[in-house]
């Protein structure tokens, strides 16, 4: 698990096994972007778990614009600690992290993608979903800067 910034982790499976397990993080959300829900975690009640499906591969362009704003909105309306994981924490949270960090900070994609790979330098991120994400994002960054 890596902090990107003050409330804001990326992550993979195990970490999210590890934010269930340790109490202490009762108070946080876990956005889960993996295509199906691990057994068992969303039955807990702490911390907070949102599944997010989205594939590690095309998706609809809805579908990526969602998984963005939704994340976006809930990062900036909550004041805990986030986590936004998938299976392998790879790609999927990466991007998505990418993204999140990109319109907080208000810089273009390609920067955060610079930031995010510091704090994670083991990433592989899939081809199609970062073009996608990267359209979204420059998109919004048009419209909101």
């Amino acid at each position: 698990m890596q902090k990107i910034k003050d409330k804001l982790y990326q992550g993979n499976l195990e970490d999210t096994i590890a934010w269930v397990d340790n109490p202490k993080h009762e108070q946080n959300i876990i956005i889960y972007l993996g295509q199906t829900i691990p057994n068992g975690l969303c039955h807990n009640c702490y911390p907070t778990f949102i599944h997010i499906p989205i594939r590690d591969g095309e998706n609809t362009p809805s579908r990526v614009l969602n998984t963005i704003l939704i994340t976006h909105s809930i990062i900036e309306n909550y004041k805990g600690k986030i986590l936004i994981a998938c299976r392998a924490g790879l790609s999927r949270s990466i991007i998505i992290t990418i993204s999140i960090y990109s319109l907080l900070e208000e810089i273009s994609f390609d920067k955060a993608y610079k930031h995010v790979k510091k704090k994670c330098s083991n990433i592989l991120p899939e081809q199609n979903l970062l073009r996608e994400a990267k359209q979204v994002v420059d998109e919004i960054n048009k419209l909101w800067m």
